[in-house]
């Protein structure tokens, strides 16, 4: 394993083990087990099995690999049984697998479709206490609805050239001085051609002393080709990033450079002040009961000024309770660091930090 997957996986530890024993695997939801009726009857080509597992209407808005399916799914209501049947060939030719990234909500669940189009089941609870499935969703490319739009997850797992750590270099640095804030930020749709390599980079939003910075290292990644039935295929991809000022990511080299070995201790040992210990409130708790949900997972990152004073958080991984993700932010705020140093002088550093909160 090297530097920069043993630090993500030191560094997701902390609170994990601060908050309680986490279970080895993660116990099969209610959502899990009606995906797995949904997507059995659709690889069976079973229509009165699917029929039982959905509601009317079902909304279909996907992206599809092949031609006459793309422009059939892109847009279709289903009322009916007979509509379930005639859609149920391109349905199957979705082969839509189980995604192991959990969403945390009881009415939700993922599924993935290749090359890595992720795919939301929403689902509704029937009188009979079932849950079928409401809504079948992709994220669909505006301009063309051949290319597929991919999980951020999937492009990094091609990644050949290029780091998703972009700094900003002296002129951004420079242009941000006259109004300094903690971060700076750009998001792109980025696509690549059937060789992997970038083709354009839209930008959609960000800070402009940023943007171009961001745009120049973008262009030099590269990718492996993503593949669709045997053939490589252009891909887009929705894409955020994200630094600070004087960043040192704890998630890189850098983490070595602070302190080689010292793994979770440097994090955890360096915080002075804060607890790591937070449970929702009374409401969110009575909500997690009602979802039948029984673990939340959720990923803060936060960067610790050259004072020790956390600058800033933000949440990357939702634990599915926008109140508990707001809480968890705004306990992380108040923590405070002994400041981390590189050769002898105070930075700027960055960590993310996992919670995961158990309710029985």
């Amino acid at each position: 394993m090297n530097a920069r997957c043993r630090s993500i996986a030191i560094s997701m530890m902390v609170l994990v083990c601060a908050m309680g024993r986490a279970r080895a695997d993660a116990p099969t939801t209610e959502a899990d087990e009606a995906r797995a009726a949904i997507l059995d009857a659709i690889a069976r080509g079973d229509v009165d099995a699917l029929a039982a597992r959905v509601v009317m209407p079902l909304r279909v808005w996907v992206w599809a690999p092949t031609s006459p399916c793309r422009t059939r799914l892109r847009k279709l209501t289903i009322t009916d049984t007979a509509g379930l049947k005639a859609a149920m060939p391109c349905l199957a030719a979705l082969g839509m697998k189980p995604a192991t990234r959990r969403l945390h909500r009881a009415e939700q669940t993922t599924a993935m479709i290749e090359p890595g189009v992720r795919v939301s089941l929403t689902l509704q609870r029937g009188d009979d206490g079932v849950l079928r499935l409401a809504l079948l969703t992709t994220p669909l490319h505006a301009d063309d609805p051949a290319i597929p739009s991919l999980d951020r997850e999937r492009l990094e797992a091609h990644r050949v050239a290029g780091t998703p750590d972009v700094a900003p270099d002296d002129a951004a640095r420079a242009v941000d001085q006259a109004a300094p804030r903690a971060h700076l930020d750009a998001s792109f749709t980025l696509c690549l051609d059937r060789a992997g390599k970038v083709s354009s980079v839209t930008a959609v939003d960000g800070v402009a002393s940023y943007l171009a910075t961001a745009r120049a290292a973008i262009a030099t990644w590269s990718f492996r080709p993503f593949v669709v039935n045997g053939k490589p295929v252009p891909v887009c991809a929705p894409l955020e990033l994200w630094s600070p000022h004087d960043l040192v990511s704890l998630s890189d080299g850098a983490f070595n450079a602070l302190a080689p070995a010292a793994g979770a201790e440097l994090i955890e040992g360096a915080r002075v002040s804060g607890n790591p210990q937070v449970a929702p409130d009374d409401k969110t708790k009575v909500e997690i009961q009602q979802a039948h949900v029984t673990r939340l997972i959720a990923n803060v990152r936060l960067c610790v000024g050259t004072t020790g004073h956390v600058l800033h958080a933000r949440t990357v991984t939702s634990s599915g309770f926008p109140a508990y993700d707001r809480e968890l932010e705004a306990e992380v705020l108040t923590w405070k660091y002994t400041p981390f140093q590189l050769g002898g002088t105070p930075v700027t550093a960055c960590v993310g930090v996992t919670f995961v909160y158990q309710q029985h």
